[in-house]
C-alpha cells in the first residue's frame, strides 16, 4: 500500500463512521409490546390493584393492623408466614407487641448499630452519619423485625417479603415521615419504606 491509498482509506472509514447513526438498527417495541410493559410495571406498582381489604379490618386477627394502601400490605402477622411461631401466644396476640420488638426494632442505638453492619455487608466506605433520618431508620427497623423473627435465616439475597401491617404501622408511628413508598418488589425499587 502506498501512502496515498492509506489515507484515502482513512478518509473513506471516517466517512463511513461519520454517516453511521447509533443505535440506528436497535429493534423497536410495537404498540402491544409497549401496552404489555406499561400494564406489567402498573401492576407491579399496584395502580391497578383492587384493595378488597381496604374497606375494614375483619382480616385483622391480632387487633394491631390498620389499613395500607395495596391489598398485598394488609397483612396480618398471624398471616405472615415468616415467622417462628414461638413469639404470637396468647398472653402476646401480636408480633408488635411482643416485649423485644422495640428493644429490636425501634431502639435508635441498635439501628444505628444495624446501618453500619449493612454499610459493612454493603461494601460501602466512608463513616455512617451520626444520626440516622427516619427513613434510614425505617429501612433498618424493618431489616431488624425479618431477622429478629427468622432468628437470623436470610431470605435469600433479593428476596423481599411483604411485612405484616401492625408491624408497619408501629415502625411508622416511631419514626414518623410525610409520605412513604410502601412495599415494592425487588423489580421495581432498590429500597422500600
Amino acid at each position: 500500500m502506498t501512502g496515498n491509498s492509506a489515507s484515502e482509506a482513512q478518509i473513506d472509514r471516517k466517512q463511513v463512521m461519520s454517516e453511521c447513526k447509533g443505535y440506528q438498527y436497535e429493534p423497536e417495541f410495537n404498540e402491544e409490546e409497549l401496552l404489555a410493559a406499561s400494564a406489567e410495571s402498573s401492576d407491579d406498582l399496584g395502580v391497578n390493584e383492587i384493595n378488597e381489604r381496604g374497606d375494614n379490618t375483619n382480616w385483622c386477627t391480632c387487633g394491631h393492623c390498620d389499613i395500607l394502601p395495596s391489598q398485598r400490605e394488609c397483612v396480618c402477622c398471624k398471616e405472615f408466614e415468616h415467622y417462628a411461631e414461638n413469639y404470637i401466644s396468647s398472653l402476646c396476640p401480636c408480633i408488635s407487641q411482643h416485649s423485644d420488638f422495640d428493644m429490636v426494632c425501634l431502639n435508635r442505638v441498635v439501628l444505628e448499630t444495624a446501618y453500619v453492619a449493612f454499610l459493612r455487608y454493603k461494601r460501602k466506605s466512608g463513616q455512617a452519619p451520626q444520626v440516622l433520618t427516619n427513613r434510614q431508620s425505617r429501612l433498618m427497623a424493618y431489616r431488624q423485625f425479618i431477622c429478629f423473627v427468622r432468628r437470623g435465616q436470610p431470605l435469600g439475597k433479593k428476596n423481599r417479603v411483604v411485612l405484616p401491617a401492625c408491624v408497619v404501622i408501629k415502625i411508622r408511628k416511631a419514626f414518623p415521615d410525610d409520605e412513604y413508598e410502601g412495599f415494592h418488589s425487588e423489580s421495581s425499587s432498590s429500597d422500600s419504606d
